[in-house]
């Protein structure tokens, strides 16, 4: 894990895309360099030459004193000089201080690089630079510097990594702003910055152990606000979803883009049963055309306790390669439970549904272990959202949308009933098929008999269904 461009534009909302931010000419100090750089602060920041080629020479090298750079615009206190330059150029002089507190600050905390001044001479197109972008270049490279043994400093957007830190980290250290507007300010002020000029060491040890602990599935107490437990040694990319198992209270289930699924123990921290869908499958012509959707787990749904009936005890999964598979949480781990060999897998395919009956000989008869919605007759992209329905007979139906612009009301609950006829006409699970214009970002369904369908996609509205 490692900060991005989408960080940048998400939490100071930066711009990451326009102009290339590159300055020529100011890469070395050389006499040459030297003398344009001098001509330049004369003209941006309309100063005479003798007074631009004094503050170089104070400030050693092709930079400008902050303190001089302020002046420009905040003259001391009791000044007589009533010689102030044009807006302009005080416009310019704010920006370079700005952006250099900011997005490239440097160790020395008192000088500014002139080479930013060249970016501002078009005052218009200031806003056409991909600043985010070239804010984060600048800051892995001193990220980069502060790694070594005899660096004691850091420079670069250091609120860019702290606000980085809190969003991603539980570390117990932000503190919140309560006057905090979400969609409307930019995320990093959702915490208040603490200005604490000496942290002992102490405190520093506390970070780094912390820091070292953390992994990518973990149980956090609410009502204690710490961390009661981390669940390791599982998956290997990043933990995309996880849920709890309501009829079994320390078990919990989580799902990742390493196309992996794992049903932990979180009492003793350990995983009961792992299974892995980026594996190949028995009947590869199933996943043709699915090479580059790999089955990353990017949603699970866990029926509640009052569903049961109509449900089961199951786990319905989101797959990246556009298959939802519905999953006997009980007869998996029976079946690791259970001292007997475990037969190997077998694959039934129809037109709708394609079913994996992976269990041992005593549950093999009683209700199937995993049930696969197709995506020959649902969904060839993602499929990022799914939910059991609260409508209806609750928990009988399954509902799913994806990357291709759709949602899809599955009918399951046959398949885990015994005595039900298995012959391919009864197979038609696909429900109900609902196309939209976007793709969809999140969907949920409600206790009532009519509207109990919401869906949000890309757009900026909010559609509401009625299905039965």
């Amino acid at each position: 894990m490692s900060i991005s461009l989408e960080d940048v534009s998400f939490l100071p909302k930066i711009p990451v895309t326009g102009k290339v931010v590159a300055v020529e000419n100011f890469a070395r100090y050389t006499e040459e360099s030297r003398s344009d750089a001098i001509k330049m602060v004369s003209k941006l920041l309309g100063v005479c030459i003798e007074e631009a080629e004094e503050e170089v020479n104070i400030s050693k090298g092709l930079t400008v004193r902050k303190c001089w750079l302020k002046s420009r615009w905040c003259p001391k206190a009791g000044s007589r000089n009533t010689n102030y330059p044009p807006v302009e150029c005080t416009a310019r002089a704010y920006l370079l201080y700005l952006l250099s507190c900011t997005l490239f600050a440097d160790k020395s905390g008192s000088r500014v690089s002139i080479a930013l001044l060249k970016l501002l001479e078009d005052l218009d197109g200031v806003g056409k630079y991909a600043w985010g972008a070239a804010a984060l270049a600048y800051l892995y490279r001193h990220l980069g510097s502060a790694t070594r043994v005899q660096v004691s400093q850091i420079a670069g957007y250091l609120t860019l990594l702290e606000g980085w830190v809190y969003d991603h980290f539980k570390l117990g250290l932000a503190t919140l702003n309560a006057k905090y507007m979400d969609y409307v300010q930019p995320r990093v002020c959702r915490w208040i910055q603490k200005h604490e000029t000496v942290m002992n060491i102490d405190k520093v040890g506390s970070i780094r152990r912390t820091l070292d602990r953390l992994r990518p599935s973990e149980i956090i107490d609410i009502q204690q606000q710490c961390l009661y437990k981390t669940l390791r040694i599982g998956h290997t990319s990043i933990c995309s979803s996880v849920q709890f198992v309501p009829w079994r209270p320390w078990e919990v289930i989580t799902g990742g883009l390493d196309s992996k699924l794992i049903l932990w123990d979180f009492s003793r921290g350990r995983p009961c049963k792992v299974m892995d869908f980026g594996l190949s499958e028995v009947d590869s012509q199933s996943n043709a055309g699915q090479c580059f959707n790999p089955a990353f787990v990017h949603a699970l749904a866990v029926p509640e306790v009052d569903m049961l009936d109509n449900s089961g005890k199951v786990c319905s999964v989101a797959r990246g390669d556009g298959i939802v598979d519905v999953i006997n949480v009980e007869l998996e781990l029976a079946a690791v439970k259970s001292k007997g060999p475990v037969k190997p897998q077998k694959r039934l395919e129809s037109a709708a549904v394609n079913k994996l009956n992976a269990g041992s000989a005593p549950h093999a008869d009683i209700k199937e272990k995993r049930i696969r919605l197709d995506y020959s007759l649902g969904r060839a992209q993602w499929n990022l959202f799914r939910s059991f329905s609260l409508f209806g007979e609750r928990g009988k139906l399954i509902a799913s949308g994806g990357n291709d612009a759709s949602v899809k009301l599955w009918d399951y609950s046959k398949y885990l009933n015994p005595g039900e006829s298995s012959s391919s006409s009864d197979r038609s699970v696909l429900r109900q098929n609902i196309n939209l214009k976007k793709k969809v970002n999140w969907l949920c369904t409600t206790p009532t008999d009519s509207e109990n369908l919401v869906v949000c996609d890309t757009s900026k509205v909010v559609k509401v269904y009625t299905v039965a």
